[in-house]
């Protein structure tokens, strides 16, 4: 582990190096990008203004495709990231770097948990967290885990660099309810909470459609064309151009005069969202949610934070595994929890958001799952055989019927996927499996997979142990085998055999000789009913 001061080296000659490399090239131009490149100009101006770079060769690669760290690298110089770190370095303090503390256990639990985690941003990561751009939600897209253990590194889209860019440009809060005349072609493929941020940036003429006017919300960010991006960024942020003429269609150019906002402070924007508890961690440090589209969140809890439960306040340690909260976020921390249900949460949130209004609070942020009336919906459910899966903004599922008839359904916005006592989501669906629908024409709403658990015993050695997600790994002593990914929960029974006493899964240690009682629940996950530590 490095301490301060290499730490601080560094990343001192890091920058250095990239101001010396980049500006030397800058003036003897590029290698690989040719003068007609219609990102040239954009390209050459970052680099010169230390923003971007080439390597030792004079090397840019425009075609390069980035990911969330990529990106963060370079928006964190544009809000002066570097010239944070060179002016801590030359005070010898760390007075300015308070930052990287303050999300250094919360950076460190995604470290842990993504083998492709790129801790060469964590620096700069925590600047951005600290300045808005980012928050805890956004940590949880850099490197997604699909189900079967496979980690994949995110790419950057075009719809989501323009969220990254009005916050750079301090424009969030009157974005929210920006309107604009313009529409894109392919203005339907645009996630609906990202076209504000969209259209705004287009009419300040810093995003563009293609030659059939359609946006690609979807395409990947290429090196070139974040340049292009960020040098219309850094004009419009130093003020050089706030009214731009754009086209309308089917009429003539119009001009639209963007009009400032009222500006409004950090400690008076509020967030509120909601999930099922996964785990509260060490020291009630933090909580990890897993929301409705099945990406888990870890957010922060404030030191003073509060818990309510039917109006009463609570301890931390009430939230168990399991349970429905609602979390009200200010300044990066959880300041209020609210313990609820599926039944009961449309009212508390109504009751919530009335009291942050009165208290001249702003929400700039609500990813609040409500219960959504059913009662008039003409529904029907239908059982059959899962045959294929479209995993996209519009997710589908193909069902065949005992007749052999195949069914196409999309997913209702707040679908529910559950087996038995569980909830899933659609990465832990599998082809073959029986499922019971309930669905509104073409939507399905509410997916039960019909239970089929097996049981088997195993006498095997811990090979691995992920505290972070409780789960292990094992080697089956009767072949050798690996079995990966059994979890443990709170209804786990463990038993140290050599001590006689009941145990907690905190004191499982690697290469412990086990006896265990696993249930496969349908091939979506293992879950260790019962595990025996026997003597060595």
């Amino acid at each position: 582990m490095f301490g301060k001061k290499t730490t601080m080296a560094l990343a001192m000659v890091m920058i250095f190096n990239f101001i010396f490399i980049g500006l030397a090239s800058a003036e003897s131009k590029v290698k690989d990008v040719e003068l007609t490149n219609y990102a040239y100009d954009s390209i050459i101006k970052l680099i010169e203004q230390g923003v971007m770079n080439v390597d030792g060769k004079g090397n840019f690669y425009p075609n390069q495709t980035l990911n969330k760290f990529d990106v963060v690298k370079v928006i964190a110089k544009i809000l002066g990231y570097d010239a944070v770190i060179l002016s801590s370095a030359k005070e010898g303090t760390q007075a300015e770097l308070k930052f990287v503390s303050k999300y250094k256990t919360l950076i460190g639990l995604y470290v842990k948990k993504f083998k492709g985690w790129d801790s060469t941003a964590n620096m700069q990561t925590s600047f951005l967290l600290d300045k808005g751009i980012i928050n805890d939600a956004d940590l949880a897209k850099f490197v997604i885990e699909y189900i079967d253990g496979e980690q994949v590194t995110k790419s950057m889209t075009k719809q989501e660099i323009a969220i990254w860019i009005v916050k750079v440009l301090g424009k969030e809060a009157f974005v929210t309810n920006y309107e604009s005349k313009f529409k894109f072609t392919d203005d339907d493929l645009i996630d609906e909470k990202n076209k504000a941020y969209i259209y705004y940036l287009k009419d300040m003429g810093i995003l563009k459609g293609d030659e059939k006017n359609n946006f690609n919300p979807k395409s990947i960010i290429k090196k070139d064309v974040l340049a292009i991006l960020l040098d219309r960024t850094l004009n419009a942020k130093n003020g050089i151009s706030e009214v731009s003429t754009q086209p309308i269609p089917n009429q003539t150019s119009q001009t639209v005069v963007v009009q400032p906002e009222n500006a409004i402070s950090n400690d008076k924007k509020v967030k509120i969202y909601s999930g099922e508890l996964e785990e509260l961690y060490e020291n009630n440090y933090a909580i990890k949610i897993r929301q409705i589209d099945g990406v888990s969140r870890i957010a922060t809890l404030s030191k003073s934070v509060e818990v309510i439960k039917q109006n009463q306040k609570v301890n931390v340690t009430d939230m168990k595994s399991g349970t429905i909260i609602m979390c009200v976020e200010k300044e990066s921390n959880i300041i209020k929890v609210y313990i609820t249900t599926i039944d009961d949460i449309n009212s508390v949130y109504s009751d919530v958001s009335k009291d942050i209004i009165s208290q001249g609070l702003e929400i700039i942020e609500s990813n609040v799952a409500l219960k959504t009336k059913t009662e008039d919906v003409d529904s029907k459910v239908l059982e059959g055989t899962l045959k294929q899966i479209l995993i996209a903004d519009e997710s589908k599922i193909t069902i065949e019927s005992s007749s052999g008839e195949q069914s196409v359904y999309k997913l209702a916005k707040n679908y529910e996927i559950s087996m038995g006592n569980q909830k899933y989501n659609i990465y832990d669906l599998r082809l073959g499996q029986k499922l019971k629908i309930t669905n509104s024409g073409d939507d399905a709403s509410v997916i039960i997979i019909e239970t089929q658990i097996t049981q088997k015993d195993y006498k095997a050695n811990v090979e691995y142990i992920n505290k972070l997600e409780s789960y292990i790994n094992i080697i089956n002593v009767e072949d050798n085998s690996v079995i990966s990914k059994i979890y443990i929960d709170k209804n786990t029974y463990i038993y140290n055999a050599e001590k006689g006493e009941i145990a907690s899964v905190d004191k499982l240690e690697k290469n412990d000789n086990v006896f265990m009682v696993v249930e496969d629940q349908q091939g979506i996950r293992k879950l260790a009913k019962s595990i025996t530590i026997l003597k060595d």
